[in-house]
């Protein structure tokens, strides 16, 4: 929610330079990384770690042009 209101702010003040929010995108990417890479350190059953694959790829904020910032 906080990087989607970054996001909001940046576009209504010309979405130039630095994406704002783009940290808190970030920061949300490394935590999920971070518990698929200890999932399987666990070696939990592969549907948790792919659950969280599958929620990784629609974790995003979509920009005015039709791009997406997203983890990487």
């Amino acid at each position: 929610m906080t990087a989607r209101k970054w996001v909001e702010a940046w576009i209504r003040m010309g979405a130039g330079g630095t994406v704002m929010g783009g940290d808190y995108v970030r920061s949300g990417c490394n935590t999920i990384n971070s518990t698929i890479n200890r999932l399987n350190a666990a070696q939990c059953h592969p549907d948790y770690a792919n659950a969280l694959v599958r929620f990784r790829s629609g974790y995003y904020i979509g920009l005015p042009s039709g791009g997406r910032f997203e983890c990487g």
